[in-house]
């Protein structure tokens, strides 16, 4: 596998079992991660099982980080959205993967007042590291942002 750079991505492997399925996760050089439960198990299985055995391969914790943006910074982040956006692509950089993220918005759904993300990283200074580098912290957009350890229950 070639990674965005043309260079070549060298491959590591990591298996994991629940009763007879065995799951592979992939993790490349280039930052992709993939993991796999066969289409068979799919039908015999049920799907928080499956969920399970993908999480089990990922050791590291989740974090939340929930960021609100100052009081008038709605053009501040407008202007910086894109870096901002090309950054968290890049977040492999920074030993993190993003679960999911997307910004706050207003009850009336018309204007982005913050940002959550939810984020696999090794511990939470790998978090802070990742929160001084991106470009809504440079900018100064976000006034509060609290980092909080957090665990899966569910989905």
């Amino acid at each position: 596998m070639f990674s965005s750079n043309g260079l070549m991505s060298v491959k590591q492997s990591r298996v994991a079992n629940i009763g007879r399925v065995k799951a592979t996760e992939s993790f490349y050089s280039s930052g992709v991660k993939r993991a796999r439960v066969p289409g068979w198990a799919l039908a015999r299985y049920p799907v928080h099982e499956l969920r399970a055995l993908r999480r089990n391969l990922t050791n590291m914790p989740l974090f939340v980080l929930h960021a609100i943006d100052r009081h008038e910074a709605l053009p501040q982040r407008l202007e910086h959205y894109a870096a901002h956006r090309a950054f968290v692509e890049a977040q492999n950089d920074y030993g993190i993967s993003v679960v999911m993220s997307g910004p706050l918005q207003s009850d009336d759904g018309e204007t982005m007042i913050g940002s959550l993300f939810i984020l696999e990283a090794a511990d939470r200074s790998v978090v802070e590291a990742f929160v001084a580098a991106d470009p809504f912290t440079h900018a100064g957009v976000w006034g509060e942002v609290r980092i909080m350890r957090f665990h899966r229950r569910k989905g």
